[in-house]
């Protein structure tokens, strides 16, 4: 019996509805709006969601950004950064 709060289902591999990660390039960002355009492959995604934090307000055109997929919602969860 599955409970509504087990969140196994969502990690099982190949599931329609399992989690998934993508890496993109940004190819526009407004740091007011958060209106973005994205590459992700060969595809140019259009106003993803992001999950908003101050560092969002610094992405800025030709970052990598990684991207959280469920189903067919896809979603910024940040930039990439190199440590120096």
């Amino acid at each position: 019996m599955a409970r509504s709060d087990d969140l196994s289902p969502l990690l099982a591999a190949g599931g329609p509805q399992a989690l998934g990660y993508r890496q993109g390039t940004v190819l526009a960002w407004n740091s007011v709006t958060y209106a973005n355009q994205i590459q992700v492959g060969e595809s140019i995604l259009v106003n993803l969601p992001i999950l908003t934090s101050s560092d969002a307000a610094l992405i800025a055109v030709g970052d990598a950004v990684s991207i959280l997929t469920f189903g067919s919602s896809w979603g910024i969860l940040g930039r990439f950064t190199v440590p120096t």
